[in-house]
């Protein structure tokens, strides 16, 4: 049997940058998300600017508040649950190489979610959310990255 993968979730409609740091905080800082293969995912305080804003000059700097990801902020523990999703090695851009220390998730269209890998005696044990967002200029180069395996 086979199964289609789902539907997105909903858009969030929140009316300001304080209720997205609210949902974000009360969602997903409040103790580890499980993903679907097991591993608690934590998520800091301090990374709301990486699911709430995006750089103007594609420099890293978050200075624009983006009504995109602010509307799929609830999609993050949506990709990380989901068995549809399709895990794919990060790329470190200053080393010009796949980390396998980075897992990018998409399950979503072109929506993906960031993590970093924490590892002990070579096995995965846990995460830390990176970033999450709709990765329109990249997923092609995403989606030709070896696949993450746990």
């Amino acid at each position: 049997m086979v199964f289609a993968p789902p539907c997105h979730p909903p858009f969030l409609r929140m009316g300001d940058n304080r209720a997205c740091q609210l949902f974000y905080e009360t969602t997903y800082c409040q103790g580890p998300v499980t993903d679907y293969f097991g591993l608690p995912i934590r998520f800091r305080k301090d990374r709301f600017d990486h699911v709430r804003s995006e750089s103007s000059q594609r420099d890293g700097n978050k200075d624009v508040l983006s009504a995109d990801r602010a509307e799929r902020l609830g999609w993050i523990l949506e990709t990380l649950e989901s068995h549809f999703a399709v895990h794919y090695v990060g790329w470190d851009r200053k080393k010009k190489r796949y980390d396998a220390g980075t897992r990018v998730s998409c399950v979503f269209g072109d929506y993906v979610v960031v993590v970093r890998i924490v590892r002990k005696n070579g096995a995965a044990v846990g995460g830390e959310f990176r970033t999450a967002f709709v990765a329109d200029q990249s997923i092609a180069k995403i989606r030709t990255s070896p696949l993450w395996v746990p």
